[in-house]
């Protein structure tokens, strides 16, 4: 039991506050007296509430780990699209670069935006007046 509890915050550490960590580790150690205690004794149906709540107490956990993952992953798979986005947009003729360029600002700014989203989505107006700012300076 201790073996997996170890694997088990080991591998949600940084996805788990201290509260839930101790708790975690507490109530594990109160299932394994209870199973050296006074396991042999009990019914299936105890050993199973046992273990759907300490389930209980690490799903959500584990449910903010996999989001991450998932996370990672597309963030990932964005920034490689990006680049390709880029790569092949420099083989286009300029008016046509132009016009890709400004759908880029846009797909850029969203891409910021869920990395933080702590405020709406720049709407594509907000964009296009930002990104005729951004020329004017830059000019």
């Amino acid at each position: 039991m201790t073996d997996v509890l170890e694997q088990i915050l080991n591998t949600y550490r940084s996805f788990a506050t201290d509260s839930e960590r101790k708790r975690i580790a507490s109530d594990s150690q109160q299932t394994e007296e209870w199973l050296y205690e006074e396991g042999d004794d009990e019914s299936e149906f105890a050993y199973t509430q046992k273990l759907e709540d300490l389930k209980k107490m690490v799903d959500p956990i584990e449910h903010r780990y996999k989001e991450e993952e998932a996370r990672t992953k597309a963030t990932r798979s964005l920034l490689n699209f990006i680049v390709e986005y880029r790569m092949a947009a420099g083989s286009l003729p300029p008016t046509e670069r132009d016009e890709l360029s400004f759908a880029h600002v846009i797909i850029f700014r969203m891409f910021k935006h869920a990395r933080t989203a702590k405020s709406p989505p720049p709407r594509p107006e907000d964009a296009r007046e930002s990104d005729k700012r951004d020329k004017r300076d830059h000019a």
